[in-house]
């Protein structure tokens, strides 16, 4: 059985809410040259391929992503593997009529199986197997339903761990998938874009039309981890509003970036929810994005609340604000930063430059 969860419109039926790209000159047409100091090269670090019900056991799963074709499947063990997809034989793509059999994937083609690690155990009309072949297989983590693959521009291990979210696994949050989770396919962006959004403060007056006024409270880099805090007043203006219903809240919005490839946003003082997105390069231009948005439970709700439901929404449709504003961009290497802005900026993108090296 074969499912394709990159490319198709629909995943499994009633499953995530799927999205398409929102830019408004035609597909594939570039303005002008955009000054992209890292064209052509994708980020190091883990990303998000799918959830975990997007590859059930005994699929193949075609996907396409960091410019390269992938196979991902789950064998009877349970356990979800992703290798380059093409057969070293003659080259057929075991994601389209791929055969799970126990751990191990057999070639639609020829028959060649290969093992977890990639490596041939049988070529069946030969009654032997080929030492010599061997398909790439790539580090799989899975962090409750998320399914992240660890990518390295020069084939290396990974160089340090997923980050542990507790909101994903606690009792005090809804299961996310399928209700909270919505995907935006082909995005015509590159992740680094969305991630800039930690330190962008000054967009959230003009793009969102936020009332309030924003202050970058903290701002830290830990290694592979970047993080900013901003306080805002929520419901400014207003008596009472569907987040606010007591009127307006002084809060904060915590934005933690896992390298370039999913960011965590956690909005404290008010609903408490956390919101994972995460962006995976399909080529030099494009992106799958995912939003997995994890709401506290309430009481006489065992599935996602009407409150929670509407969060959801409203976190949708401003993303495809910013959205807007990113497909149609030409970025700028090196900004006129306004005073206010300039250090945190720097700084910020000699952290992201970090993982094209």
């Amino acid at each position: 059985m074969t499912t394709d969860i990159t490319r198709s419109p629909q995943q499994t039926p009633g499953a995530t809410e799927t999205r398409r790209s929102l830019r408004t000159a035609p597909p594939g047409v570039r303005r002008e040259p955009d000054n992209y100091p890292f064209a052509g090269r994708h980020p190091r670090g883990w990303f998000q391929v799918g959830w975990s019900a997007d590859f059930p056991i005994g699929t193949a799963v075609p996907m396409h992503y960091f410019s390269r074709d992938l196979v991902g499947f789950r064998g009877e063990d349970g356990v979800l593997r992703v290798h380059d997809a093409h057969c070293p034989h003659l080259g057929a793509h075991l994601g389209y009529g791929g055969i799970v059999e126990g751990d191990c994937i057999r070639c639609p083609y020829h028959g060649w199986k290969f093992n977890p690690d990639g490596h041939n155990v049988d070529v069946p009309y030969a009654g032997t197997r080929n030492r010599g072949v061997r398909l790439r297989p790539w580090a799989v983590h899975e962090m409750a339903d998320l399914c992240l693959v660890w990518h390295d521009p020069d084939g290396g291990a990974p160089q340090w761990d997923p980050p542990v979210i507790p909101e994903l696994t606690s009792p005090d949050y809804y299961p996310p998938y399928p209700d909270m989770t919505a995907r935006w396919d082909g995005l015509q962006l590159r992740a680094q874009y969305i991630v800039e959004n930690t330190v962008d403060i000054a967009h959230q007056n003009w793009v969102h039309r936020s009332p309030s006024e924003h202050r970058l409270t903290e701002w830290e880099i830990h290694d592979r981890m970047c993080r900013s805090r901003q306080s805002i007043n929520f419901g400014k203006g207003t008596t009472s509003t569907w987040l606010t219903p007591d009127g307006p809240v002084d809060a904060y919005l915590d934005v933690e970036c896992w390298g370039i490839g999913f960011n965590v946003a956690r909005f404290l003082g008010t609903d408490d929810s956390a919101h994972v997105s995460s962006h995976t390069p399909i080529d030099d231009h494009t992106i799958d994005e995912r939003l997995t948005l994890l709401a506290k439970r309430e009481p006489g709700h065992d599935t996602p609340s009407p409150a929670a439901v509407k969060r959801f929404e409203f976190e949708k449709r401003h993303f495809e604000l910013d959205v807007r504003i990113w497909e149609n961009l030409t970025y700028v290497d090196r900004p006129p930063y306004a005073p206010s802005e300039g250090r945190v900026w720097r700084e910020f993108r000699e952290w992201a430059a970090t993982f094209y090296e």
